[in-house]
Order: C-alpha cells, then structure tokens, then sequence
C-alpha cells in the first residue's frame, strides 16, 4: 500500500508471507564455508516492511526504509 503528496512526500508499506519446502542455504561470507548448499527443510517467512521519501526542496530527496521479519 502506498499514498503519495505529489512532489512532497511519499510513504508506503508491504506484508509479506511466504513458506515453502527444500530451500537451500547460500554461502555469504567468511574464508572457508562450512554448510554450503545444504537443504533445510521447510520455512516461513513473515515480514513487514516500511517505506517513506521526503522532498524538502526541488533537488533533495530523503529516503527511509525499515523492515522486520520473522523466519
């Protein structure tokens, strides 16, 4: 859902819900990876995210964003 101010603001926000079976696991970061690939089963994932753009003056645009999940 998002409501916009024409050329002053804009805020918006998403829910998400998502569960499946057989995801794998990505390797991200670190020297050696020590599960890479490894199925995990089933999961759900829950989320809601939050967004909002400010424009003070005709050249400057300030954007926030924050988002909270339950996996």
């Amino acid at each position: 859902m998002t409501h916009t101010w024409p050329k002053i603001a804009t805020l918006g926000a998403t829910v998400f819900y998502e569960k499946g079976k057989d995801r794998f696991q990505a390797y991200m970061f670190g020297p050696i990876p020590t599960q890479f690939n490894d199925p995990i089963g089933k999961y759900k994932i829950r989320g809601l995210e939050l967004t909002g753009t400010a424009t003070p003056l005709k050249n400057l645009e300030c954007f926030a964003g924050a988002t909270w999940l339950k996996a």
